[in-house]
């Protein structure tokens, strides 16, 4: 009977002893890769999600880099858009009914001769060429002007040029051309009054 509880406490002895030896070593270290694979696991969710907000970010913004270029591309096309419009009401009310009111009245013979004696009283000088629109008679001009005035142009009194209305008054000796045509009136009419039209209409 002693023999066989000698013998169950070796083999208890040697359990002991293996289990020591072997098995909690194992344990042991099942452990710490358990415990090492959370820590890595927790890193690698922890990396996705940083990486996964540096995504949002960065698409946030390509979004708003996007909506800046859209809404600028907006607003020149609308400016565009404005500025043709106004260019085109200008056109159509402005330089169009400019035109007409000057071309009409530019081609009269009374105001035609007015002018060639108000350039001429106001210069006072020999030497000079008239010329009158295309399609008014220069007798009915010449019969409207003042012989004083008749006597200041050289050769034939009134020449005919090529433009639509009002008068050119040529200095010979000084090589100068006075423009009140038509054309150089609504040039001018246009930079100055251009600027007032354009409050009237387009500022609210």
């Amino acid at each position: 009977m002693m023999e066989l509880e000698k013998g169950e406490v070796k083999i208890q002895k040697i359990c002991d002893q293996l289990r020591k030896e072997t098995l909690e070593p194992a344990r042991q270290e099942a452990e710490e890769i358990l415990e090492q694979a959370k820590k890595e696991a927790g890193q690698i969710v922890k990396k996705a999600k940083e990486e996964a907000k540096g995504m949002t970010e960065e698409a946030k913004k390509e979004i708003a880099r996007e909506r800046n270029v859209f809404e600028s591309s907006l607003n020149q096309s609308v400016k565009q858009s404005l500025d043709a419009l106004k260019e085109g009401i200008e056109n159509q009310l402005f330089n169009a009914g400019m035109a007409e009111v000057v071309e009409k009245e530019m081609k009269n013979p009374q105001l035609i001769a007015d002018m060639l004696q108000a350039l001429v009283k106001g210069i006072e000088e020999q030497g000079m060429e008239a010329k009158i629109p295309e399609g008014v008679d220069p007798k009915q001009v010449a019969s409207l002007l003042v012989d004083r005035v008749l006597k200041k142009f050289k050769g034939e009194a009134l020449q005919v040029g090529h433009f639509g209305g009002g008068v050119q008054l040529k200095l010979t000796d000084r090589q100068m051309t006075l423009d009140l045509s038509d054309e150089a009136l609504k040039e001018l009419l246009a930079r100055f009054v251009r600027r007032d039209y354009r409050e009237l209409i387009f500022v609210s």
